[in-house]
């Protein structure tokens, strides 16, 4: 018994899962190089165009990770070792072609998007370089001294009596 295997939880599992295991059991033995991919962000107009440019070179199959493991497991082709990858937004990629073939089309058509709240920036983020001022500018834009609001503190009698003044 596997380690996965023991630590299943239901007795029962339903036909539907059973019927998509069966198709990723089918989709792994189908090709000649299989490997996980992370669409992790990818918009899923993007996802389909991908989809379309890798017609006829290479497959993508999207399914629940625990589905992807256990078909994983069922496969004897030695692919045991991909279950440690199967983790986030994941899915498999199979082709008969070149591997690394594949690998370059795909990160030439990678592009360029703007990230979302929560997401991880692929490459560092530089902010923009500030323009150095000059003295002239930085005096002109200084705030007035306390010294001078003092004063006319001072002219003031304060109190009550300045207030009734005001409005007496």
């Amino acid at each position: 018994m596997s380690e996965s295997e023991s630590v299943r939880k239901t007795e029962h599992v339903p036909e539907w899962k059973q019927a998509e295991v069966e198709k990723l059991v089918a989709f792994l033995g189908e090709y000649d190089s299989v490997g996980i991919v992370d669409v992790t962000g990818i918009p899923s107009r993007q996802l389909q165009d991908m989809r379309r440019g890798l017609h006829g070179q290479a497959e993508l199959r999207m399914s629940r990770n625990t589905l992807m493991e256990r078909a994983v497991e069922e496969v004897d082709d030695g692919l045991e070792e991909l279950t440690e990858y199967v983790d986030g937004q994941v899915g498999f990629i199979g082709t008969n072609d070149n591997p690394f073939g594949l690998y370059r089309q795909l990160e030439e058509s990678k592009t360029a998007a703007p990230i979302n709240a929560g997401e991880v920036a692929p490459n560092d983020i530089e902010p923009a370089a500030e323009e150095e001022s000059t003295d002239e500018e930085e005096t002109e834009t200084e705030a007035p001294d306390d010294d001078d609001e003092d004063e006319d503190d001072e002219d003031d009698d304060g109190g009550a009596e300045g207030l009734g003044a005001m409005f007496g």
